[in-house]
């Protein structure tokens, strides 16, 4: 048995993927199997792995037709072997230290599950890498102690909803079924992934220090698609199935559920395509209206604005979306043209370093050759100085002689 099992799902990111396989098989704990779900990719990803598994016989291939995300991740826990289990999104990468070091606090400590801050990325043109230190706790200071999640809905309020940076023992998924959402695409079937490790989870510790590296500059990430309008929806539906499942599990994570629904269904709107806006929000509001009718949501867990904005998106439906989400159209405009110029003026102050950088070498080099002349000039005129005044010797010499 592996001390971990990593799943990498792969669909169409093979301009990442050296990248993210060197990450994992560089790993300093060694003892790992490597899960690599070809979802039906279209471009080099396949060959890549091949390539790849070649040399590294840890490496584990399951290649078939594109079934979605949530299909692939769960092929993955079904293949798995290891004691605990990490995952790593092909247009990302990890610290090489990243799973030595969590399995070490896992296994010391007997954790269902570790989580860990990371970092989210983007390049610019010249491959210059842009770094934003993230921190999965949002101020409760859960850190660095053993938490019991499934008894405590405030953990899930005050932390990061994300499933790639940390581990999970195997036996732990298996034990409480948590599998992912299998609706088509990479559609935030992670959210579902998340709430059922935190509901379930007796023994989770978080990690103040950062080993996972997450794009945000792949436009074909699943924040990226402007199409993807009632994917949220869904996943919630599949949350709130799960949660109802059991009374004591709903009563304690419905008001937090439906706080976390508000925040990312404000994402959504905030993403999707012009066109899908006013049927998203229209439904946004019928879905919180039922909620406050049934009593399965509290301002207790909102701040004063949030409320305000809910009580004003239930009553006067038409009225809000006009007066904020198609004003906040225009300014999101605003700022991607803005967010856009100054991409711009980065990448041509750093055209201009570059520039400046070649002239300076070239003026080195100029300044190398003048002083080698310089250099040059001085020797030979020493030269022509000594055999200048040997001949006045001579010349002396030849004058006493005569006289």
């Amino acid at each position: 048995m592996a001390k971990v099992s990593v799943i990498l799902p792969i669909y169409n990111t093979s301009q990442y993927l050296h990248e993210a396989l060197d990450s994992v098989t560089k790993q300093t704990l060694k003892d790992i199997e490597i899960i690599c779900i070809n979802d039906g990719s279209k471009d080099n990803s396949l060959n890549i792995l091949k390539e790849y598994s070649e040399k590294d016989d840890r490496i584990i291939i399951i290649d078939k037709k594109n079934t979605g995300y949530g299909h692939s991740m769960n092929t993955g826990i079904d293949t798995a072997t290891g004691e605990y289990l990490g995952i790593l999104e092909t247009d990302d990468f990890l610290s090489l230290n990243m799973f030595e070091d969590l399995y070490s606090i896992a296994a010391e400590n007997d954790l269902d599950t570790i989580k860990a801050d990371f970092y989210r990325f983007t390049r610019d043109n010249e491959k210059n890498m842009n770094l934003k230190y993230i921190k999965i706790d949002r101020g409760l200071d859960y850190y660095n102690k053993i938490c019991v999640p499934s008894l405590d809905a405030l953990y899930i309020q005050n932390t990061r909803i994300n499933t790639w940076t940390g581990l999970y023992r195997l036996s732990f998924l298996r034990e409480n079924n948590i599998r992912h959402n299998e609706t088509p695409g990479a559609s935030f079937q992670d959210n579902g992934f998340f709430w059922q490790v935190h509901i379930y989870s007796k023994r989770l510790m978080q990690v103040n220090k950062p080993y996972y590296y997450c794009r945000r500059d792949n436009p074909n990430s699943s924040t990226s698609d402007k199409n993807k309008v009632w994917a949220m929806s869904r996943e919630y539906d599949f949350i709130r199935d799960i949660l109802m499942r059991d009374k004591v599990i709903w009563n304690r994570n419905k008001n937090i559920y439906w706080l976390n629904k508000y925040w990312n269904y404000n994402f959504i709107i905030n993403m999707i395509a012009q066109e899908y806006k006013y049927d998203f929000f229209m439904r946004m509001s019928r879905e919180f209206n039922r909620a406050l009718v049934l009593d399965e949501i509290s301002k207790d867990v909102f701040s004063d604005i949030e409320w305000s904005n809910i009580l004003i998106m239930i009553n006067n439906p038409e009225n809000y979306f006009k007066e904020n989400i198609n004003n906040n159209n225009e300014i999101i405009t605003l700022k991607k043209e803005n967010i856009e110029l100054k991409k711009q003026i980065t990448n041509k102050q750093n055209e201009n370093n570059r520039l400046q950088r070649q002239i300076k070498i070239q003026n080195d080099n100029f300044q190398e050759e003048i002083d080698n002349l310089k250099l040059q000039f001085t020797k030979e005129h020493k030269n022509l100085m000594n055999q200048l005044y040997i001949i006045k010797n001579q010349l002396n010499n030849k004058e006493k002689t005569n006289t």
